[in-house]
């Protein structure tokens, strides 16, 4: 003879149930909330890596304005800037602290982000050798800041070598005290290079 359910088991097989339902709808969100974080970890990266790729190279160009020398003294760089591109508008003039222990940190106001990206047609190639072909960038809802400066060689800062930062945010309008999502750096050649400083033992 078949035992049947009671109602107050059938109940308990119910709760149980629900129990199980409800702790796995539970860890959708987050689950999806990771996933998120990982993605925007990933995006910030790659935005991160393609602006140091067209730092390297604006590097490879800069623009050197020159001080008039004399026979005592040669002609010496005033000021050296990088020319980086942007979508859809003109390049963005950086200059660099050539002959000075200044921290570069553009732009300067903390709350402000730039939202500037590598030029790439809609194809996904690379105008600019910035991004591999097939590749494509994130979408502007990220932004970044630089922080330059220059470069210790035998315990002295040496002109026309950089180190070189990129900061890169989630969101187009950052907050002071925001953290950045990817934190990328790099050492940078630009200008005529102080070799005096580097041939010292």
């Amino acid at each position: 003879m078949c035992r049947r359910f009671t109602i107050l088991e059938i109940l308990v097989s119910l709760v149980v149930l629900s129990i199980g339902v409800l702790g796995i709808l539970a860890l959708i969100p987050a689950s999806v909330a990771s996933a998120e974080r990982t993605t925007n970890s990933r995006l910030a990266t790659e935005l991160g890596a393609a602006v140091l790729n067209e730092l390297r190279l604006a590097a490879q160009a800069p623009e050197v304005e020159w001080l008039p020398g004399s026979a005592e003294s040669p002609a010496r760089p005033r000021v050296v800037k990088l020319l980086l591109r942007q979508q859809n508008t003109d390049p963005l003039a950086i200059t660099l602290p050539y002959g000075n222990d200044h921290l570069l940190v553009f732009p300067e106001d903390r709350g402000q982000a730039l939202s500037t990206f590598p030029v790439v047609d809609p194809g996904g190639n690379s105008k600019n050798g910035a991004v591999a072909e097939g590749q494509t960038l994130p979408p502007p809802r990220f932004s970044f800041r630089l922080k330059v400066a220059r470069s210790y060689v035998n315990g002295e800062r040496v002109n026309g070598l950089y180190d070189v930062a990129v900061l890169v945010y989630q969101g187009l309008e950052v907050a002071a005290d925001a953290q950045p999502e990817a934190i990328l750096t790099t050492q940078i050649m630009a200008g005529p290079l102080d070799l005096l400083t580097l041939g010292r033992p």
